[in-house]
């Protein structure tokens, strides 16, 4: 969000809720990313248990990623 100009004041005053508010963006990503494997012919993911481990798994290393950009390149410019 702090990337996307329109977005950006919004975002600024959320302050510590920004990584929240990242956060749960992803896991509707993820839970969509799951329900369109399932119920579509678009699979990401199979629509099994397996599936829905791998999808967590990318799940976690997508919110690392995240934290960690943000951290890394926005955090520093914003002081």
């Amino acid at each position: 969000m702090e990337y996307i100009p329109p977005f950006r004041a919004w975002y600024d005053n959320l302050g510590q809720w920004k990584a929240a508010v990242m956060g749960v963006l992803l896991v509707l990503a993820a839970v969509a990313v799951f329900s369109l494997s399932c119920y579509t012919s678009q699979a990401a993911v199979t629509c099994d248990e397996a599936g829905f481990w791998e999808l967590a798994r990318m799940l976690i290393y997508a919110l690392t990623a995240n934290q960690a950009t943000y951290l890394i390149a926005v955090k520093p410019r914003s002081e």
